[in-house]
């Protein structure tokens, strides 16, 4: 987790404090890109199409 990682979400003000260094990390590493119009949408549901997306992300980041 990178401290220092910047949150580029228009709705970054609605992520949770503790929250934000994990999700800068994650999107600086490409490993989540928010919903196509700027935007993370902390506070949405997740679809499974979406946790399988993150987890073969991850997966793959590591080869």
């Amino acid at each position: 987790v990178n401290p220092k990682a910047t949150l580029t979400f228009d709705d970054a003000d609605q992520i949770p404090v503790w929250a934000r260094p994990y999700v800068a990390t994650a999107a600086e590493a490409g490993l989540i890109k928010g919903n196509g119009d700027g935007k993370f949408n902390p506070n949405a549901s997740s679809t499974r199409a979406e946790a399988v997306t993150l987890i073969l992300a991850m997966l793959n980041s590591k080869k």
